[in-house]
């Protein structure tokens, strides 16, 4: 690092967050890093802050008193600030004072309208302001959210004003960015629109016709009619860059969407949500529009709406959820990278002319044919992330149908009737395959998965896998072939007495750094690889069967193994043959006899604990030759038989032979 030049050094530190990463302390690293930190600029220019975030009191504390620090000793630098609705960052008094005092600001995305309107006043930078944001913070803890545009309704409810407009006109001669709440317009749009002639705006954000009960019947015309007005004039339809209408206006049809597109020419993100079902008898829409990068629409005319074409060439982002009656779905655009397909119950055809699209996700599409599904994704193979989510009865993928497949998940809601998952994709990274529940069910009243249910097979074949995650009650078989595993965890139960398929477990791989199963029930368990990092054990157990099972390691060094409360583990032996092994820990496995270690093992003596192993009977090596235990740590194990022998070097374990000396076993 320190024949790297200041400019690189700055480059790199430009990659921490000024705040959740907070960026001041690393000037203590020493009297250069300093130097680079505070007489950078561009590390301070922007700060924004996202929901992504963890939403907890003390990450919310930390985060105010780093930013408390970034904009008192370096706010001269700072020109953006952007914070989201729902992390009410600028609440905190102290900081709005700091927030007055920034003489650089150009854009102060920050929801202002819930503060005192004095407070405009008293910015510092309001003659080089060039970004304002007049709408209101959100409720911290969101209710649940069935829509998939509804945002949680503002804390408390605020209007715009003429003073607010008078005020904006006065203060801000540089403005050229406006963010309104149309729910908040308090006047008559001929207010609004005298406001908009005066001020020189480049772009105009409008949100607003969310779900808010006490909304006085003045304001939900007023909202109406400004969006009326503003959609249906030439000059400020061109300027609308945003349009966010969390439920739909009750006067707004399909040819109302359609005209408003055709003239907001320079539209680049829309949302409509809950529904044209009020007048629109339309079975088939057709969306136009060479500017939208953005698209989401949300119950878009749920009584007949059968196909659904977008014509939309720049489009990037695609959302569509909770169309219930809609059959066919048409995206003409060759730059769209992301789509997602909500609560779909009839939907069977889609189509797509994109030559980028990378993150799929399928939610709730349960009369979509396996076929069809495959056929996108052979005729779109730039795909890297896959989600299913909802009825699931089997999948099979290759290298040659995802040759970029990374990330697939799969959360089901009906289990029993999975048949086989095979995923053949050599750079699959992650695979997520869990189950989930419709509705809270609290644990008193969860009884358990039903008896009779199908059986399912999982095979994935990768070159290196980051994380695999398998959570599947009536699994039978999981088989995992590739060349570096890091992580690999699997449950099949909720509970300890759950109903379990008996579980064929098979891993091959080069190297394993961590492997886990939790409340398993195996007919047989093996792994092999070269080197195995960790092996954890808990709440499993072994098919009972008139032969003795066996849970089989194959490994040539293995970093740790982990048995923890396998109780239920009955006439079990376990096989164990690392050239190596660093540590071993039984812990409550009360039915485990045997415990077999290879020879090897007496050139590496391993630390050992075995704890309350009630019916443990011989820890041996392969040849039925026993281990002196005389140094391990051994506690609540009676049936035990511990042969202390004579230590010869510093060797912690040794071979005792029936017919064999000491120096034999030496």
């Amino acid at each position: 690092m320190d024949a790297l030049p200041n400019e690189l050094l700055a480059q790199i530190l430009a990659f921490f967050h000024p705040v959740y990463d907070n960026l001041a302390r690393l000037s203590m690293v020493c009297k250069r890093w300093k130097d680079v930190i505070e007489n950078t600029p561009s590390l301070w220019k922007c700060i924004h802050f996202t929901r992504a975030y963890p939403l907890c009191v003390t990450e919310y504390a930390r985060h105010r008193d780093a930013l408390r620090h970034c904009l008192f000793k370096f706010g001269h630098y700072v020109t953006c600030l952007r914070d989201h609705p729902i992390t009410r960052t600028f609440t905190d008094p102290s900081l709005r004072e700091l927030l007055s005092r920034l003489t650089s600001l150009t854009c102060l995305d920050v929801p202002l309208l819930e503060w005192d309107p004095r407070f405009l006043q008293t910015l510092q930078c309001a003659s080089v302001l060039e970004e304002l944001n007049l709408t209101e913070y959100l409720r911290s803890e969101p209710p649940e959210i069935q829509w998939l545009f509804q945002q949680p309704e503002t804390l408390e409810k605020n209007f715009i004003t003429p003073q607010h407009l008078q005020m904006v006109i006065l203060r801000f001669p540089q403005l050229k960015v406006l963010k309104l709440a149309l729910d908040s317009i308090a006047f008559p749009p001929s207010t609004l629109i005298a406001f908009l002639d005066k001020v020189n705006l480049t772009k105009l954000e409008l949100s607003g016709f969310g779900l808010v009960p006490t909304l006085p019947p003045h304001i939900i015309h007023n909202r109406d009619m400004c969006l009326k007005t503003i959609s249906s004039s030439q000059r400020l339809a061109t300027v609308v860059t945003r349009l966010e209408l969390r439920t739909c206006p009750l006067f707004f049809t399909s040819d109302h969407l359609r005209i408003m597109l055709k003239l907001m020419k320079t539209l680049r993100h829309l949302f409509v949500g809950a529904g044209m079902v009020h007048r629109d008898r339309k079975s088939l829409l057709s969306i136009e529009s060479a500017s939208l990068l953005t698209l989401g629409l949300d119950g878009l005319s749920t009584l007949r709406m059968q196909c659904l074409r977008c014509n939309t060439p720049a489009l990037k982002e695609f959302q569509l959820a909770n169309c219930f009656d809609l059959t066919a779905l048409f995206v003409y655009s060759k730059s769209l990278e992301s789509m997602c397909l909500r609560n779909l119950s009839n939907f069977h055809n889609l189509k797509s002319s994109s030559t980028r699209l990378n993150h799929l996700e399928l939610v709730a599409c349960p009369a979509m044919p396996i076929t069809t599904l495959r056929n996108f994704l052979k005729g779109h193979q730039t795909i890297k992330k896959l989600s299913i989510i909802g009825e699931l009865t089997g999948l099979t993928l290759y290298g040659a149908m995802c040759p970029q497949l990374r990330v697939l998940n799969l959360l089901l809601c009906q289990a029993p009737r999975l048949g086989s998952i095979k995923i053949d994709c050599p750079t699959l990274e992650n695979f997520l395959c869990d189950v989930y529940r419709r509705g809270p069910v609290t644990a008193d009243e969860f009884c358990g998965f039903p008896q009779d249910r199908s059986t399912c097979a999982i095979f994935i074949r990768s070159r290196k896998l980051e994380r695999v995650s398998i959570n599947l009650p009536n699994a039978t078989a999981i088989a995992v072939k590739c060349e570096e595993l890091k992580h690999l965890s699997v449950t099949m139960g909720e509970t300890p007495n759950d109903s379990k398929a008996a579980l064929d477990f098979e891993v091959i791989a080069g190297t394993i750094s961590f492997i886990r199963t939790t409340n398993c029930k195996f007919s047989r368990y093996h792994l092999q690889a070269r080197r195995i990092g960790k092996i954890g054990l808990q709440l499993c157990e072994m098919e009972s069967d008139e032969s003795i099972p066996r849970l089989d390691v194959e490994a040539k060094a293995i970093d740790k193994l982990v048995l923890d409360n396998c109780h239920h583990l009955q006439c079990a032996e376990l096989r164990v043959k690392p050239d190596r092994i660093a540590h071993v820990s039984f812990s409550e496995c009360n039915n485990l006899r045997n415990i077999f270690l290879s020879r090897a093992v007496v050139k590496n003596p391993p630390e050992m604990s075995v704890i309350k192993c009630k019916h443990l009977e011989s820890i041996l090596l392969s040849s039925g030759r026993q281990i002196d235990l005389s140094n391990v740590n051994v506690a609540g194990c009676p049936y035990l038989n511990i042969p202390k022998l004579p230590q010869n070097g510093n060797s912690n374990i040794r071979f005792v032979g029936a017919d064999e000396n000491t120096s034999e076993a030496q």
